[in-house]
């Protein structure tokens, strides 16, 4: 048989905009813009180019594995079955996820939004390298489902976290906004944010200042899927 190299990536496509074409009688035709998320260049390696975390928060997840195979043989695209055999492959992050959680030792406060500034952004991926590379930066923003927060327990104001392009925090800070009219810029402390892992940092608002802890790391995972998939 022949060695053949398997690679799936979730999600394939992502929206870019979304925007109304044109309204008659009320009625707007919704026009849906998406994008790949890579392709396999001429060395047979998956790549992203210019992907743009900033405005497009989407957790891409890569399987990759070899596998023996006749030839003639047809290698199906779903259910990764090769000659009858399961090809077991197990997804990876690509990128890095920061959480923050929070709590107040003022009565009453709520976190309206909270802004990861100067983000890399711009990735590209090669899977040959197994690294990114970013040619710009943004900020992105959050705005909690629920920001209110607990004099006791420490409660995640980022929703499913801020996905990011792996690389060093150096450079960029969180911006927090409350309901209280006060707002609070944390420089984050410099260390390498790795693809695949999950940041989270905690930090309680005092009455004139706020306490910003070093991140707990570990690593990111997700609900494993039924089959002979498994999402790590």
């Amino acid at each position: 048989g022949n060695t053949v190299h398997l690679s799936l990536i979730y999600p394939c496509t992502f929206v870019v905009r979304q925007s109304v074409k044109q309204v008659k009688d009320g009625i707007g035709l919704l026009r849906v813009t998406v994008k790949t998320v890579g392709q396999i260049n001429a060395k047979g390696n998956f790549t992203i180019e210019n992907f743009d975390v900033v405005n497009h928060q989407v957790d891409i997840m890569l399987a990759e594995a070899t596998a023996s195979v006749d030839k003639g043989a047809t290698v199906p695209t779903t259910n990764a079955y090769v000659n009858g055999s399961v090809v077991n492959l197990t997804f990876q992050h690509l990128l890095a996820c920061i959480e923050v959680q929070m709590k107040s030792a003022i009565s009453n406060v709520s976190i309206t939004k909270i802004t990861l500034e100067s983000a890399d952004n711009i990735g590209n991926y090669d899977s040959a390298t197994n690294t990114w590379t970013a040619d710009g930066s943004g900020d992105i923003e959050i705005a909690p489902t629920d920001g209110s927060l607990s004099s006791t327990d420490y409660k995640s104001v980022t929703n499913d976290g801020i996905l990011v392009i792996p690389g060093s925090s150096s450079g960029k800070s969180f911006y927090i906004e409350t309901n209280i009219n006060k707002t609070y810029r944390v420089n984050i402390p410099e260390i390498t944010w790795v693809k695949g892992n999950k940041y989270t940092y905690t930090a309680e608002i005092k009455q004139n200042n706020i306490i910003f802890n070093e991140p707990n790391v570990d690593e990111w995972d997700s609900e494993n899927a039924t089959g002979s998939v498994i999402i790590k």
